[in-house]
């Protein structure tokens, strides 16, 4: 909470921000196999991503952005949104792109102590790398099988902020939603998913009153 110069406390927001890096931090250092099956289904661009050997924790951070201007194109995980040129730009000379994006989508203020963060997250494939096989062996589709395996590893996990868990839940936000709307013609396609997140920061205090 902030003191407005007043005797009236107020949300803090400041943390907001980190929240995407938090995630991929939280990804990162998840041993369970199905995070290590995410990373392999970033990294590798065959049909069998997931018959290749985990990756190591060093190789899963190259893999996240670290704002290069000019090399989006190395990365698979961003923290924004996705600019054409990101894509358009590399496509004749590098393998169709295989993304996974986190950023805040929106701010819901409920009161003066609380409000609900939204964060999309987007999953892209282009259509020469979009087919691949699942842990039975079953034909899927990538960006499908991406968006899949975030929900079993963000939905109601709890990543240390606000007060409550990450969710993809129409009664905390009627936005909270999985769709099929990204297409930039022969270049890529991808999925757009809303989570919503419970905010409220404590004073130092402890207080909420």
């Amino acid at each position: 909470m902030m003191q407005n110069g007043n005797e009236s406390a107020f949300n803090n927001y400041g943390q907001v921000a980190e929240i995407p890096f938090r995630v991929f931090e939280y990804l990162m250092n998840n041993t369970s196999q199905d995070a290590e099956n995410l990373w392999k289904a970033l990294r590798y661009d065959d049909i069998n991503p997931l018959r290749h050997k985990n990756l190591t924790l060093k190789e899963k951070r190259s893999l996240i952005w670290d704002g290069s201007p000019e090399e989006d194109y190395k990365f698979r995980v961003f923290n924004k949104p996705l600019m054409v040129d990101d894509l358009a730009d590399n496509t004749s000379t590098t393998p169709s792109p295989i993304q996974f994006r986190m950023f805040r989508y929106g701010l819901i203020p409920s009161t003066q102590l609380s409000g609900i963060v939204l964060f999309e997250i987007d999953t892209y494939s282009g259509d020469k790398v979009a087919y691949m096989r699942n842990e039975n062996n079953i034909p899927v589709e990538r960006t499908d099988y991406l968006e899949s395996k975030l929900l079993t590893l963000l939905n109601g996990v709890d990543i240390g902020f606000g007060y409550d868990f990450l969710q993809f839940n129409k009664e905390v936000s009627r936005t909270s939603q999985s769709l099929s709307s990204i297409n930039n013609g022969k270049l890529f396609y991808g999925r757009s998913m809303v989570l919503a997140l419970h905010w409220s920061v404590p004073q130092s205090d402890g207080n909420c009153e």
